[in-house]
């Protein structure tokens, strides 16, 4: 059960507004909140100043239910949060023994210890505090009436690893599990048609269709788009019923064609899963995308029980000498080719004693490109012992743009292929 609620995320520091260091917290709130049944009504960056942080401070808890900050908790003198919090608030400073005690349980992991005269221990009166489980600062947390202020580390994996394991669970007890509505957020994935082309060209009535159902997003991808739905209902029971009307509408309506995923996985992932799940393994010639699709592929947990490894074959000298491309087909076809694609997704597959092997080779630019085979050119081959598929493409962009557009279609060309498996 949860209750309709206004979230806010304010980022501090002026490292952020000097462009020294990226803002990775909004993203992952804003995707963790959306996870939950909820959205990040706003958000905003502030320097390091106390006067502006303080006016931030008052403005927000009176629009917002939530407001989550970052950044500023540590024991600097460029660390202003809880000073901007006794000023907009008039919270005097004083001991803490549990900002003390929290601190100095995350000091003891590092073998060193705090005395009452740390900066840790001095805390704005009134506030209450979050354990800090993969880093030192505490987290503090400031009520007026019903609205807080939740201020956390900026540092990414002690903030994201704050609000998943205390901050959440505690909302979720204190705050949004009583009295309400019944909510549910559904995302659907789809594969080979832009956004503009589902709702404007090819499917002009879905938009209204789906948000029939509930409240609807549309958020594209590389080569795809996530549709998500979000589904509220007055019992658990409504709520059921709602959603097996929604997935059999979906599940029945044209674009189920280009539906890869019912879920929230990334095309990575979801190739990790079914791998595991068929007990098969997987090994990856890369040319053009440089190593880019085992980076994806190595970044989900557990991807080593089913990725075997991969080689890098820029060269042809590599092609050849570690592959087994053939010199004639490099010397007839040219690295760029379906010949060649084939024989890399072969040599690898048979090298690294894979089920398994994918290849790419191609041209990312800007130059190297020719009338034949223009910059954007890209030939996939997933090959398997009993088969081999071709992919070949023409995409547009820069090179790094093509370089994550070619591995993320070699990604779905695997796709294609271990569905049929």
């Amino acid at each position: 059960k949860v209750v309709s609620m206004k979230f806010q995320l304010v980022v501090l520091g002026d490292e952020l507004l000097q462009g020294k260091t990226k803002d990775a917290n909004t993203f992952w709130l804003a995707k963790f909140l959306f996870s939950k049944g909820f959205s990040l009504g706003s958000g905003c960056m502030i320097g390091d100043n106390i006067s502006d942080i303080a006016s931030q401070f008052q403005k927000s808890i009176e629009e917002n239910d939530v407001t989550f900050v970052t950044g500023g908790l540590g024991a600097t003198n460029d660390d202003l949060t809880k000073f901007a919090l006794e000023s907009a608030f008039n919270l005097p400073m004083e001991f803490s023994q549990t900002s003390f005690d929290y601190a100095d349980k995350a000091y003891k992991r590092y073998n060193k210890s705090i005395d009452e005269n740390h900066p840790y221990a001095q805390m704005p009166k009134g506030v209450e505090f979050f354990y800090n489980q993969a880093g030192i600062a505490p987290g503090i947390m400031y009520q007026k009436g019903k609205n807080l202020i939740i201020c956390m580390p900026g540092v990414p994996s002690e903030f994201q690893g704050m609000i998943e394991e205390d901050v959440w669970p505690w909302l979720e007890k204190g705050l949004v599990a009583h009295k309400g509505c019944f909510k549910k957020t559904i995302s659907i994935q789809t594969k080979a048609l832009p956004e503009e082309t589902i709702f404007l060209r090819k499917y002009p009535d879905l938009w209204e269709q789906i948000s029939s159902f509930g409240r609807l997003s549309s958020l594209p991808h590389i080569l795809g788009v996530t549709i998500s739905v979000n589904l509220e209902a007055a019992s658990e029971k409504d709520l059921q019923k709602k959603e097996e009307g929604f997935l059999a509408f979906i599940k029945g309506h044209e674009i189920s064609e280009y539906i890869w995923q019912i879920g929230d996985l990334s095309i990575q992932q979801y190739i990790v899963k079914l791998l595991t799940q068929k007990k098969l393994t997987l090994a990856v010639s890369e040319s053009c995308t440089g190593g880019l699709i085992s980076h994806h592929i190595t970044n989900v947990p557990g991807a080593s029980s089913v990725y075997l490894g991969s080689v890098t074959s820029y060269a042809n000298t590599t092609k050849e000498g570690v592959l087994g491309v053939k010199p004639q087909s490099l010397k007839k076809h040219g690295a760029v080719s379906e010949c060649v694609a084939e024989e890399m997704a072969t040599g690898v597959r048979q090298n690294l004693g894979a089920d398994i092997g994918i290849s790419t080779t191609g041209i990312a630019g800007p130059t190297g490109g020719s009338e034949e085979k223009p910059v954007g050119t890209i030939f996939i081959c997933v090959n398997t012992k009993d088969q081999s598929t071709q992919k070949t493409y023409q995409f547009p962009g820069n090179r790094i743009q093509l370089k994550h557009r070619f591995a993320t279609a070699a990604l779905f060309a695997l796709l294609d292929v271990l569905e049929q498996i």
